[in-house]
């Protein structure tokens, strides 16, 4: 998946000076809380030429997504029934984060009218490292695939590197607790709230009222 970039003209574009990474690791919060398995596809052949400039974390839909690390957000793809659902974390150290493939499906279905991310969630938000921010899916050109987070690590250049030596040794976070619950807007703008699991799964819907 290509995203569009600003063009600027006449400006001269310097290359920032980039710290080595120990061992290639970058300190990072593992991105999915709950059951998931992580695969190194980092560099693979894709369609037109193109390579993965990420690696895949394959999880069940409404699996919670958390932030990598302090930052605030940038980009975001989130019209519901269209360009959705990504999104891109600017960390305070200048790398960066990307998330894709997130949920836009109601609970159960693969109607494309729902909504990962999570309240307050929107361009220029600061979030911390750990918070949740979205949910897995299968949108965007995953969905004939299994659901799944694309995860990339960008340093401060905007390049892609590896990140499966950094989510080997990242800290993951418990699932969350079941007096916690998930939520997905519907198609018609409204919020619907389902209690989680203590495995961080999907439970019941919760009554409004």
């Amino acid at each position: 998946m290509k995203f569009a970039k600003p063009l600027f003209a006449a400006v001269l574009m310097t290359t920032l000076s980039i710290p080595a990474l120990a061992d290639d690791v970058y300190p990072i919060i593992y991105p999915v809380i709950g059951p998931n398995t992580l695969t190194d596809s980092f560099g693979d052949p894709r369609p037109g030429g193109r390579t993965h400039e990420g690696v895949d974390i394959m999880a069940d839909k409404m699996t919670p997504v958390v932030a990598a690390a302090d930052g605030t957000v940038g980009w975001m793809h989130n019209e519901q029934g269209g360009n959705c659902c990504d999104m891109e974390l600017i960390h305070d150290d200048g790398y960066s984060s990307v998330y894709i493939h997130l949920n836009n499906d109601s609970p159960g279905t693969d109607d494309g009218l729902g909504w990962g991310f999570a309240p307050g969630i929107a361009e220029g938000v600061e979030v911390k490292a750990g918070q949740i921010i979205a949910y897995v899916g299968d949108s965007g050109n995953a969905e004939a695939t299994s659901p799944h987070l694309h995860f990339e690590l960008r340093d401060p250049n905007g390049v892609a590197f590896d990140p499966y030596p950094s989510l080997l040794v990242a800290p993951v976070l418990d699932p969350v607790k079941a007096d916690e619950f998930f939520f997905y807007r519907s198609s018609d703008g409204t919020f619907k709230y389902y209690d989680v699991n203590p495995d961080g799964s999907l439970g019941a819907p919760i009554e409004e009222g």
